[in-house]
């Protein structure tokens, strides 16, 4: 957007991701910026990293002020609300506070909190299990289901389970909300079995998560790579997948994920900007 196309008051979105030193990951952020600005097609947008990749969120930030926006909405790109959410991103608000002023930049949760999200594993795992074609034709339970247990008892040799991969994080709360999050899926998916692993921090550790699922009474295990971008922890997840291929023959193991560039992001990412800005979305 030219900055002539701008009004004093117009509110900006800066989006803030990770960063990565893999050029994948980087290149599916800006192209998931992308996919925001088609739904917001009037807002200035930028990009800023936390790590590894320049601008960063500080400088994009800085960049979106030259423009002449006055009020900015910084949405994390951000899975869990580990460190960086709780911490990282707040102390880089006051920091832009204290340049811009109190009202010019506002923080919204992460998009990983947001139910959009849940929208593309579902469809991805309802797509290569014929089991869950009947249960998907229902409607989705919308809000927090509690798992049944007996459905650990009650898997069947045509069932299917899901394991869940995500980063992980040295807080025990985003450790949580991920571990939440897998049950829900499994739940919406109607699956036999589930289990939530972590490939850099937490426990427990992913390797030791899909040894146990060689185990469980199904004859399908699909691991979700609980990811926003490629890079190399799908790489990652796609060694662990067909390592459990050679070792475990008797049943099939299939990879989702990562979730984005997508539109579930997009959408995630738009309606949080426009909770707090007001402004409509395309």
């Amino acid at each position: 957007m030219n900055t002539s196309d701008l009004q004093p008051n117009d509110c900006g979105l800066v989006l803030a991701a990770h960063g990565a030193r893999d050029q994948r990951t980087v290149d599916a952020a800006y192209e998931q910026a992308s996919m925001i600005s088609e739904r917001l097609p009037h807002v200035p947008i930028e990009t800023g990293f936390l790590e590894f990749t320049r601008p960063t969120i500080a400088e994009a930030i800085a960049h979106m002020a030259t423009r002449g926006v006055s009020e900015m909405v910084l949405v994390p790109l951000f899975l869990a609300a580990g460190a960086h959410v709780g911490r990282d991103l707040p102390a880089i608000v006051r920091e832009g506070r204290a340049r811009y002023g109190d009202a010019a930049l506002r923080l919204t949760p992460h998009v990983g909190a947001h139910t959009a999200l849940l929208a593309g594993p579902t469809d991805a795992i309802d797509g290569l299990t014929d089991t869950t074609r009947s249960i998907t034709e229902a409607p989705k339970p919308t809000g927090t289901v509690a798992w049944d247990k007996s459905r650990d008892d009650s898997a069947s040799p045509n069932a299917f389970g899901i394991v869940l991969l995500a980063h992980g994080s040295r807080r025990g709360s985003a450790i949580d909300e991920t571990r939440r999050l897998a049950e829900q899926l499994a739940i919406r998916v109607g699956a036999a079995r589930h289990a939530c692993g972590f490939l850099a921090m937490g426990e427990p550790r992913a390797d030791a998560v899909l040894r146990d699922a060689a185990a469980w009474p199904v004859d399908r295990v699909i691991v979700h790579g609980h990811l926003l971008f490629p890079g190399r922890m799908i790489d990652t997840v796609d060694q662990l997948v067909e390592a459990m291929r050679t070792k475990n023959p008797d049943r099939a193991w299939h990879r989702t994920g990562p979730l984005g560039p997508s539109e579930g992001i997009a959408r995630a990412a738009s309606e949080l900007f426009t909770d707090l800005s007001g402004k409509p979305t395309a």
